[in-house]
């Protein structure tokens, strides 16, 4: 994701575990990344997400929706952009 440097991860990790939905299991940061390609006032952020079901296997499809719900409620809460 994109966000401004004005937003810390800790701001962006406290609204993920605000609104992650419960097939979300974990999430984490793997990768930060700052240039002047993507904007002197912008960071990218890299976060991986574990969606996991206790009664079933979830298909691609089920994680998709999620997923993308997910996001989609998240680009309403925070300033970000998925790149």
């Amino acid at each position: 994701m994109l966000v401004s440097k004005s937003i810390s991860y800790h701001e962006i990790e406290t609204t993920l575990k605000k609104y992650s939905p419960k097939l979300c299991q974990e999430f984490f940061l793997f990768d930060y990344f700052e240039s002047e390609k993507i904007g002197a006032d912008k960071k990218s952020l890299a976060v991986a997400f574990i969606y996991q079901h206790s009664d079933k296997t979830l298909s691609d499809d089920d994680v998709t929706k999620v997923h993308n719900k997910f996001i989609t409620h998240l680009q309403t809460v925070l300033p970000i952009e998925i790149r």
